[in-house]
């Protein structure tokens, strides 16, 4: 498990290498909602993934991506807002055969 730098912003894109792969992430917030996109390489994998607490943000397992993304709300079940991103709300990375901790301190 990987815990995933994110700002405080309201709209980003940033790369990180997760088991090798280099993946391309951009987050934006629309109305209450944020979204994810994921590519790794030049692939496109996730376009306008909902965030929600808990569940894998990649509905739909891919041949280019391996593991799984989670925002997990470290303080109860509300969904992500760019305000706590990094600090209330955490983005985790977990390689595949990994299994998410129902409790976490970071």
């Amino acid at each position: 498990m990987k815990k995933i730098v994110i700002s405080k912003l309201p709209a980003q894109r940033f790369q990180v290498v997760l088991d090798g792969q280099y993946c391309v992430f951009t987050l934006r917030q629309k109305g209450k909602r944020i979204y994810l996109d994921l590519a790794v390489g030049e692939t496109r994998v996730c376009s306008g993934g909902v965030c929600v607490p808990g569940a894998d943000v990649i509905q739909s397992p891919s041949p280019h991506f391996s593991g799984s993304l989670h925002f997990l709300d470290l303080t109860g079940q509300a969904p992500p807002q760019w305000a706590d991103l990094g600090g209330r709300f955490v983005l985790l990375y977990l390689s595949e055969g990994e299994t998410r901790p129902e409790v976490l301190r970071f």
